[in-house]
């Protein structure tokens, strides 16, 4: 037997719209057309005219939300598009589209310096504290005109005051 082109594409379509609602099942979200292409070694752009024409609706799935209800800008986009089934380029078109600026992350406080054991305590304990580099808490104690823990010179003029630090610990 012989199948005319008309039969090899009707097959072609039922097997699309059986694979198609094979993959939405009860629980499950709609799958991305390019999976099913792939699937079938097909294009998407067949996968989409097949289930045209069986009447199932192929919008994409950002046209489903409304976006100005989402959290634009107040979260980064590719955890957004992760929470709603998409891309982060997707959601970051949405939000360029509304004029909306780019999350950034709350920058934690200003240490309050004066209030700091600065000289007394390593420099180095007190950056770990903070979360800053050692080089910032020495501008600090060095702008407010205080001598590091060590004395001046540290281990190139000896390092005396290591070395008895070292012993009492």
């Amino acid at each position: 037997m012989t199948w005319s082109k008309k039969d090899k594409r009707e097959l072609k379509r039922a097997s699309i719209v059986d694979l198609y609602r094979l993959y939405t099942g009860p629980g499950k979200s709609r799958p991305k057309f390019s999976a099913i292409a792939y699937s079938l070694g097909i294009s998407a752009g067949t996968v989409v005219s097949a289930l045209k024409a069986a009447g199932i609706e192929t919008k994409p799935r950002s046209a489903h939300i409304n976006w100005d209800a989402q959290p634009l800008g107040l979260m980064v986009d590719a955890e957004l598009g992760e929470k709603l089934g998409l891309s982060g380029e997707t959601v970051r078109l949405q939000r360029v589209a509304r004029g909306i600026e780019r999350y950034k992350p709350p920058k934690p406080p200003k240490p309050s310096w004066d209030e700091l054991p600065l000289g007394k305590v390593p420099d180095q304990l007190i950056a770990e504290k903070l979360g800053v580099s050692i080089q910032v808490v020495q501008s600090a104690r060095r702008a407010r005109g205080i001598p590091s823990l060590l004395g001046h010179g540290g281990r190139r003029n000896g390092g005396q005051k290591m070395v008895q630090l070292m012993k009492v610990a």
